[in-house]
């Protein structure tokens, strides 16, 4: 017997926090009952997505300014049922307004 599940996401609600100091942002998303391993996670200059098949969950991010995608201090954990995505910015000291395109 199969079973489905289906996510739900209202007006209104975002699937993601964020904050930034001049040379970074960390891109919160709230995940959880799956491990770290089972998470796909691709970042480009201007793209963030994260897919967790199991747990049928995908987040897409346009990032209005371009992160360093290759800079060795970006970093993914999973921690408290979220997911902190740390990501450089390609031009420090820039206050982005919003994240998104």
């Amino acid at each position: 017997m199969s079973s489905q599940s289906q996510v739900i996401i209202r007006p209104g609600q975002s699937k993601y926090k964020w904050t930034q100091t001049d040379e970074s942002i960390m891109v919160y998303i709230p995940i959880k009952n799956v491990l770290l391993k089972n998470v796909d996670i691709f970042y480009t200059e201007a793209l963030l997505k994260v897919n967790a098949t199991s747990i049928k969950f995908i987040a897409i991010i346009d990032f209005a300014h371009d992160i360093d995608y290759s800079h060795p201090k970006n970093r993914v954990q999973l921690l408290d049922n979220r997911l902190e995505v740390f990501l450089i910015k390609k031009q420090e000291g820039i206050t982005w307004e919003h994240l998104e395109i």
